[in-house]
């Protein structure tokens, strides 16, 4: 549902009103100072000739499995100085928006750029460093990309389990601002990679983020590539062990259909 403009100074706190609403202050209790976002600080960049400037925006499949296939698709296509790719484990849209709190992640981070390679993941059952997520804004001050790959939405479905209400007008507002602040220094091409099948979720929820981010795409105009219709469905000790993550062949399935569609939807896989 379309809505009239919003000055400047209200949307903040209209969104972030909305998100309180919407998850009743969950995901934002952790905002501690001594932790500092990871930036990409090189330069801008200007010239944008040959293969175009790819950034990655995910969550904990982008900082898993799916992740390492993603990196070594781009890393053969993509010069290193024009790729950066960022994913934080927990992670949803509105915690990369520049008006809500700044979101720890406690499981896991992975940061990909021209300057540096970094990531965390639990090892031998020990819990990864924090890491806080930078905001959209930090990222596009110091990297301008031309194509964005989003891939994000899983963890909506966590908060909807506990109490399914299917807000769908507050999801897509979230939406909508995220994909404002992805074109706020200029026209990008956005793809958007909807969640994986994942067993824990009931079937009523995963139609609902997908009809969510589909609907948004066709009002924004941005491109989606709907995952559950490329891949198997998630089978419990063979697709992974807790209904969402997923092993390492399930991953390189999902990974193998993305980029298949990620080549024909942009000339710059081709």
């Amino acid at each position: 549902m379309r809505r009239g403009p919003h000055r400047p100074f209200q949307r903040p706190l209209i969104l972030a009103a909305a998100l309180t609403l919407l998850l009743g202050g969950t995901g934002f209790s952790e905002t501690k100072k001594s932790f500092e976002p990871i930036v990409y600080t090189a330069p801008p960049e200007t010239h944008f000739g040959g293969a175009p400037s790819v950034l990655v925006i995910g969550d904990s499949l982008t900082v898993g499995g799916f992740g390492d296939h993603l990196q070594a698709f781009l890393s053969r296509r993509i010069p290193a100085s024009k790729l950066c790719l960022y994913a934080s484990c927990g992670s949803s849209p509105e915690n990369w928006l520049p008006e809500t709190p700044i979101f720890i992640t406690p499981c896991g981070f992975r940061l990909v750029s021209p300057k540096k390679n970094f990531s965390t993941k639990y090892h031998n059952g020990n819990k990864p460093k924090k890491v806080a997520t930078p905001k959209l804004n930090q990222i596009l001050t110091r990297f301008r990309p031309r194509l964005i790959i989003v891939q994000q939405g899983t963890n909506w479905m966590d908060h909807l389990m506990k109490s399914y209400d299917p807000k769908g007008p507050t999801y897509k507002a979230i939406i909508r601002s995220f994909i404002r602040e992805l074109r706020s220094r200029g026209p990008v091409q956005i793809i958007w990679v909807l969640p994986p099948d994942a067993s824990k979720y009931r079937p009523a929820i995963k139609d609902s983020v997908d009809r969510w981010i589909k609907e948004s795409a066709r009002d924004l105009n941005f491109q989606t590539i709907d995952s559950r219709a490329l891949t198997s469905r998630y089978i419990p000790g063979k697709s992974g062990s807790d209904g969402v993550h997923l092993s390492d062949s399930a991953a390189s399935e999902w990974a193998t259909a993305v980029t298949k569609r990620l080549k024909n939807l942009s000339p710059a896989f081709q």
